[in-house]
Protein backbone atom coordinates (compact mmCIF):
# COMPACT_ATOMS: atom_id res chain seq x y z
CA UNK A 1 0.00 0.00 0.00
CA UNK A 2 1.56 3.20 -1.08
CA UNK A 3 1.64 6.32 1.05
CA UNK A 4 -0.85 8.94 1.37
CA UNK A 5 -0.56 13.12 2.03
CA UNK A 6 -3.11 14.00 4.67
CA UNK A 7 -3.47 17.32 5.45
CA UNK A 8 -6.48 18.43 8.37
CA UNK A 9 -7.52 22.05 8.49
CA UNK A 10 -10.19 23.32 10.78
CA UNK A 11 -12.49 26.84 10.12
CA UNK A 12 -13.78 29.24 12.07
CA UNK A 13 -16.26 31.28 11.02
CA UNK A 14 -18.75 33.90 12.30
CA UNK A 15 -22.21 33.86 11.05
CA UNK A 16 -23.16 37.44 10.38
CA UNK A 17 -26.99 36.87 10.87
CA UNK A 18 -29.80 35.16 12.93
CA UNK A 19 -30.61 31.99 11.47
CA UNK A 20 -31.59 28.15 11.05
CA UNK A 21 -29.02 25.41 10.15
CA UNK A 22 -30.03 22.08 9.70
CA UNK A 23 -28.84 19.48 12.65
CA UNK A 24 -26.66 17.72 10.24
CA UNK A 25 -24.44 20.41 8.37
CA UNK A 26 -22.29 17.85 6.46
CA UNK A 27 -24.17 17.56 3.24
CA UNK A 28 -24.95 21.54 3.46
CA UNK A 29 -20.89 22.15 3.21
CA UNK A 30 -20.07 19.83 0.75
CA UNK A 31 -23.17 20.90 -1.73
CA UNK A 32 -22.34 24.66 -1.32
CA UNK A 33 -18.05 23.85 -1.92
CA UNK A 34 -18.77 21.55 -4.96
CA UNK A 35 -21.12 24.04 -6.39
CA UNK A 36 -18.92 27.14 -5.82
CA UNK A 37 -16.03 24.10 -7.88
CA UNK A 38 -17.59 23.79 -10.12
CA UNK A 39 -18.77 27.69 -11.16
CA UNK A 40 -15.24 28.21 -10.28
CA UNK A 41 -13.59 25.61 -12.82
CA UNK A 42 -16.22 23.63 -14.96
CA UNK A 43 -16.10 24.80 -18.19
CA UNK A 44 -19.18 23.35 -19.25
CA UNK A 45 -21.04 24.29 -16.01
CA UNK A 46 -24.72 25.28 -16.87
CA UNK A 47 -24.74 22.86 -19.90
CA UNK A 48 -26.15 19.23 -20.11
CA UNK A 49 -22.71 17.87 -21.08
CA UNK A 50 -21.83 15.31 -18.59
CA UNK A 51 -17.92 14.99 -17.12
CA UNK A 52 -17.78 11.68 -18.76
CA UNK A 53 -18.03 13.16 -21.86
CA UNK A 54 -16.16 16.58 -21.66
CA UNK A 55 -12.52 16.80 -23.33
CA UNK A 56 -10.79 17.98 -20.14
CA UNK A 57 -11.76 15.28 -17.87
CA UNK A 58 -8.75 14.30 -17.18
CA UNK A 59 -7.62 17.55 -16.42
CA UNK A 60 -10.16 18.49 -14.50
CA UNK A 61 -10.38 19.76 -10.50
CA UNK A 62 -13.59 18.55 -9.84
CA UNK A 63 -13.15 14.98 -10.91
CA UNK A 64 -9.34 14.86 -8.72
CA UNK A 65 -11.18 15.65 -5.96
CA UNK A 66 -14.64 13.22 -6.27
CA UNK A 67 -13.40 9.97 -8.52
CA UNK A 68 -14.09 9.96 -12.24
CA UNK A 69 -17.11 8.49 -11.76
CA UNK A 70 -18.77 12.14 -10.77
CA UNK A 71 -21.19 13.55 -12.97
CA UNK A 72 -22.00 17.57 -12.54
CA UNK A 73 -25.25 17.29 -13.02
CA UNK A 74 -26.99 14.55 -10.56
CA UNK A 75 -27.05 15.85 -7.18
CA UNK A 76 -23.77 14.79 -4.82
CA UNK A 77 -26.82 12.63 -2.70
CA UNK A 78 -27.61 10.70 -5.73
CA UNK A 79 -24.48 10.73 -7.59
CA UNK A 80 -23.75 6.68 -8.44
CA UNK A 81 -20.42 6.31 -7.75
CA UNK A 82 -17.68 8.61 -6.15
CA UNK A 83 -14.24 8.22 -4.84
CA UNK A 84 -13.72 11.28 -3.25
CA UNK A 85 -10.40 12.67 -1.97
CA UNK A 86 -12.04 15.16 1.05
CA UNK A 87 -13.71 14.61 3.99
CA UNK A 88 -16.13 17.45 5.75
CA UNK A 89 -16.73 17.00 9.44
CA UNK A 90 -19.30 19.34 11.61
CA UNK A 91 -19.91 18.17 14.64
CA UNK A 92 -21.84 21.17 15.82
CA UNK A 93 -25.52 19.96 16.37
CA UNK A 94 -27.06 23.40 16.89
CA UNK A 95 -30.19 24.38 14.42
CA UNK A 96 -30.64 27.94 15.68
CA UNK A 97 -27.67 30.55 15.78
CA UNK A 98 -27.60 34.44 16.51
CA UNK A 99 -25.56 37.02 14.62
CA UNK A 100 -21.96 36.97 16.07
CA UNK A 101 -21.97 33.31 16.57
CA UNK A 102 -19.17 31.04 15.91
CA UNK A 103 -19.37 27.72 13.92
CA UNK A 104 -16.60 25.47 13.48
CA UNK A 105 -16.25 22.43 10.89
CA UNK A 106 -12.69 20.74 9.50
CA UNK A 107 -11.67 19.09 5.89
CA UNK A 108 -9.63 16.75 5.28
CA UNK A 109 -7.45 16.88 2.20
CA UNK A 110 -5.95 13.44 0.82
CA UNK A 111 -3.02 12.71 -1.81
CA UNK A 112 -2.49 15.68 -4.37
CA UNK A 113 -5.20 17.33 -2.98
CA UNK A 114 -3.19 18.25 0.01
CA UNK A 115 -0.96 20.65 -2.27
CA UNK A 116 -4.56 22.73 -3.37
CA UNK A 117 -5.16 23.68 0.32
CA UNK A 118 -5.33 27.35 -0.48
CA UNK A 119 -8.29 26.32 -3.14
CA UNK A 120 -9.91 25.56 -0.74
CA UNK A 121 -9.77 27.90 1.90
CA UNK A 122 -10.33 30.69 -0.87
CA UNK A 123 -13.96 28.76 -1.98
CA UNK A 124 -14.98 28.81 1.25
CA UNK A 125 -14.20 32.15 2.31
CA UNK A 126 -16.25 33.37 -0.41
CA UNK A 127 -19.11 31.24 0.37
CA UNK A 128 -19.75 33.19 3.16
CA UNK A 129 -19.71 35.89 1.09
CA UNK A 130 -22.48 34.97 -1.10
CA UNK A 131 -24.29 32.40 1.51
CA UNK A 132 -24.50 29.25 2.19
CA UNK A 133 -27.80 26.90 2.31
CA UNK A 134 -31.19 28.18 0.67
CA UNK A 135 -31.34 30.82 3.06
CA UNK A 136 -28.38 32.01 1.56
CA UNK A 137 -26.05 32.85 5.27
CA UNK A 138 -23.25 34.79 5.34
CA UNK A 139 -20.52 34.69 7.54
CA UNK A 140 -17.12 35.66 8.05
CA UNK A 141 -14.07 33.09 8.00
CA UNK A 142 -12.19 34.09 10.71
CA UNK A 143 -9.35 31.74 10.74
CA UNK A 144 -7.89 28.11 9.50
CA UNK A 145 -5.97 26.09 11.50
CA UNK A 146 -3.66 23.16 11.04
CA UNK A 147 -3.89 20.06 12.96
CA UNK A 148 -1.23 21.45 14.97
CA UNK A 149 -3.43 24.44 16.06
CA UNK A 150 -1.03 26.81 14.17
CA UNK A 151 -2.86 29.07 12.24
CA UNK A 152 -2.57 29.63 8.30
CA UNK A 153 -4.87 31.70 7.30
CA UNK A 154 -6.27 35.25 9.34
CA UNK A 155 -7.57 38.39 8.72
CA UNK A 156 -8.45 37.29 4.79
CA UNK A 157 -5.18 36.74 4.42
CA UNK A 158 -2.73 33.49 4.05
CA UNK A 159 -0.28 33.69 7.18
CA UNK A 160 1.54 30.43 6.84
CA UNK A 161 1.58 26.83 5.13
CA UNK A 162 -0.41 24.14 7.00
CA UNK A 163 1.51 20.96 8.27
CA UNK A 164 1.15 17.73 5.60
CA UNK A 165 0.75 14.20 7.30
CA UNK A 166 0.80 10.85 5.61
CA UNK A 167 -2.23 8.38 6.01
CA UNK A 168 -0.43 6.07 8.61
CA UNK A 169 0.85 8.96 10.81
CA UNK A 170 -3.51 9.59 10.74
CA UNK A 171 -4.16 6.24 11.26
CA UNK A 172 -1.66 5.39 14.07
CA UNK A 173 -2.79 8.43 15.80
CA UNK A 174 -6.71 7.65 15.40
CA UNK A 175 -5.73 3.99 16.41
CA UNK A 176 -3.63 5.10 19.77
CA UNK A 177 -6.52 7.46 20.63
CA UNK A 178 -9.23 4.32 20.28
CA UNK A 179 -6.86 2.71 22.52
CA UNK A 180 -6.41 5.57 24.98
CA UNK A 181 -10.36 6.02 24.96
CA UNK A 182 -12.45 3.44 25.65
CA UNK A 183 -15.85 5.81 24.90
CA UNK A 184 -14.29 5.78 21.31
CA UNK A 185 -14.94 1.98 20.93
CA UNK A 186 -18.01 0.88 18.38
CA UNK A 187 -18.62 -2.40 18.92
CA UNK A 188 -21.47 -4.43 16.91
CA UNK A 189 -22.36 -7.86 16.70
CA UNK A 190 -23.01 -9.01 13.10
CA UNK A 191 -26.54 -10.93 12.25
CA UNK A 192 -25.57 -12.43 8.87
CA UNK A 193 -22.40 -13.77 7.21
CA UNK A 194 -20.32 -10.52 5.56
CA UNK A 195 -17.73 -10.86 2.71
CA UNK A 196 -15.60 -7.85 2.44
CA UNK A 197 -12.91 -7.09 -0.13
CA UNK A 198 -9.59 -5.95 1.22
CA UNK A 199 -6.60 -4.31 -0.09
CA UNK A 200 -5.29 -6.07 -3.36
CA UNK A 201 -2.12 -8.25 -2.49
CA UNK A 202 -0.09 -8.51 -5.92
CA UNK A 203 -3.27 -10.01 -8.31
CA UNK A 204 -5.23 -11.42 -5.77
CA UNK A 205 -8.14 -9.74 -4.20
CA UNK A 206 -8.01 -10.97 -0.13
CA UNK A 207 -11.49 -11.51 1.38
CA UNK A 208 -12.18 -11.80 4.50
CA UNK A 209 -15.22 -13.41 6.18
CA UNK A 210 -17.00 -12.48 9.14
CA UNK A 211 -18.91 -15.11 11.27
CA UNK A 212 -22.33 -14.28 12.05
CA UNK A 213 -22.26 -12.61 15.83
CA UNK A 214 -18.96 -12.66 16.45
CA UNK A 215 -15.52 -11.04 15.14
CA UNK A 216 -13.89 -14.33 13.79
CA UNK A 217 -12.88 -14.70 10.65
CA UNK A 218 -10.61 -16.01 8.06
CA UNK A 219 -8.97 -14.38 5.64
CA UNK A 220 -8.28 -15.86 1.92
Amino acid sequence: MRNISFLHLKFTVRILQDCRMPKQKVSTLTGAMLNKFKRLYCIHCGSDISCNNCDCKDICLVLEMTGKGFDKNIPIAKQPVVSPKFIILCSDGRTEFKENDMLEFEIMLFDNLTHLFVQYIYVFDTIGQSGIGSGKIKYKLLYVSDEKGNIVFSNSALVGNPAVADIFMYISSRMNDIDSNNGNTVKMSLVSPVMLNAVPKGDENRIVIFNTRSLSCSIK
